[in-house]
C-alpha cells in the first residue's frame, strides 16, 4: 500500500512539473518576436529577381520580398 501511494505521489509531482514547464515555455514563446534571418553567401546586391536581375530567377525570395 505504501508503494502505491509513493508511486502515485511521484507520478503526480512529475505531471505537475511538466505541465508547469510547458506553460512557462508557451508564455516565453508568445513574448518572443517572430524573426526570420536568411543568409545568402556570395551574391551581389542585385543578384536576385526582386532586385531586377535580368537572368537569375528567385521566385520564393521574390514572393517573400513582395509580401514583406
Amino acid at each position: 500500500m505504501k508503494k502505491v501511494i509513493t508511486v502515485s505521489v511521484v507520478l503526480f509531482g512529475v505531471a505537475a512539473m511538466s505541465s508547469g514547464a510547458h506553460a512557462a515555455e508557451q508564455q516565453a514563446t508568445a513574448e518572443r518576436p517572430n524573426v526570420v534571418f536568411i543568409l545568402s553567401d556570395d551574391q551581389g546586391w542585385g543578384d536576385y529577381g526582386f532586385m531586377g536581375h535580368p537572368h537569375l530567377e528567385t521566385p520564393n525570395l521574390d514572393r517573400l520580398a513582395s509580401a514583406g
